[in-house]
């Protein structure tokens, strides 16, 4: 499945999650047109808030002949600190124990973001990484992560 977000100014993301061709399951995200989004000009740190979405599939298992693609979407806030050069964020807390809580991290220089990403819920628990952009009233990212038993992939935009 293929999905891709992007807002008025044509910038976002897009994400693909689903089988490769080894037969295992795998999630690629990657952002769409971060060159329309400028360095920003900006001092200390700035706050974004928006919305993240994704995909996630949920305890495979060898012997499982079906897994499903789950969809996920929440707010979200991007901070970052041009004097420390970092940047974090993370989704609302989860309202239930079911649900998922997506956490990212990472370095900021010249306004590209480079980290990881991780998404906990009930039995999850994956890391991946994570890329994005953000300018003087725009943030963009995008994540994607995998391990034996569960993936992710999705992206976020947020504005100041």
């Amino acid at each position: 499945m293929s999905i891709g977000v992007a807002d008025d100014d044509d910038v976002g993301y897009a994400y693909r999650i689903g089988v490769d061709a080894r037969g295992n399951y795998t999630g690629l995200a990657g952002l769409h047109n971060p060159a329309r989004i400028d360095a920003p000009t900006f001092n200390g740190e700035a706050k974004f808030a928006g919305t993240a979405s994704m995909r996630i599939i949920d305890r495979l298992t060898p012997q499982s002949s079906f897994a499903q693609s789950v969809p996920f979407t929440a707010p979200i806030v991007v901070r970052v600190d041009l004097a420390e050069g970092t940047f974090a964020g993370r989704t609302s807390p989860p309202s239930s124990s079911a649900d998922w809580q997506l956490t990212f991290n990472g370095t900021f220089s010249g306004g590209d973001m480079t980290g990881t990403s991780r998404l906990t819920g009930l039995r999850f628990d994956t890391s991946g990484a994570f890329l994005g952009r953000a300018g003087d009233e725009k943030a963009i990212g995008a994540f994607h992560g995998n391990n034996s038993e569960d993936v992710y992939a999705g992206g976020l935009i947020a504005t100041r």
